[in-house]
């Protein structure tokens, strides 16, 4: 994979842009709180050489003007960082891609799935209500009959005893 310099020296200037952007981001009160900053994030995946490199361009950056030597330190390290580091940067914002977009699959499959459970859980609470007043409903009805034999008030007594403690926070009466 063949960069030219133009290009190497774009990502770079790329990189630079997302790590102010975040920095703007830290000192405003970062709204994702407690997420890495952009630059932790793709200079992980870089060699020590390399990410030495783009701290130093970096800092000398932020620093404004520059004496001559300091000038010439800054484009020796510029022409080094293109020549050992091109294809690293790249690597390095893939893998980075790759990586919070698999975190951001993970979370939205983690709050599919707290929905899921959550709308069962909702339908078993409401199934379980449906039963209890339909059990509730059973037993009045066959209060109300006063033809019942002795086994038939015994099963109604079993049934409500069931009920009452399968419907506990309601009496069956």
């Amino acid at each position: 994979m063949k960069f030219s310099v133009q290009a190497a020296r774009g990502v770079l200037a790329l990189c630079l842009c997302l790590v102010l952007a975040d920095a703007a981001l830290a000192q405003s009160g970062n709204p994702y709180g407690g997420v890495r900053s952009v630059r932790e994030d793709f200079v992980q995946h870089m060699s020590s050489r390399c990410r030495n490199l783009y701290d130093f361009i970096s800092r000398s950056r932020s620093q404004g003007r520059l004496s001559e030597f300091e000038a010439q330190r800054v484009q020796e390290a510029n022409r080094e960082f293109d020549e050992y580091c091109r294809g690293e940067v790249q690597d390095a914002m893939e893998q980075t891609y790759k990586r919070r977009s698999q975190q951001r699959m993970e979370k939205a499959d983690a709050i599919d799935t707290t929905r899921e459970l959550s709308a069962q859980q909702q339908q078993e609470e409401n199934r379980a209500r449906q039963q209890c007043l339909e059990s509730k409903r059973i037993i009045a009805t066959k209060r109300e009959r006063k033809d019942m034999t002795p086994g038939e008030l015994q099963d109604l007594a079993r049934f409500e005893e069931n009920v009452n403690k399968r419907c506990p926070s309601s009496a069956a009466r």
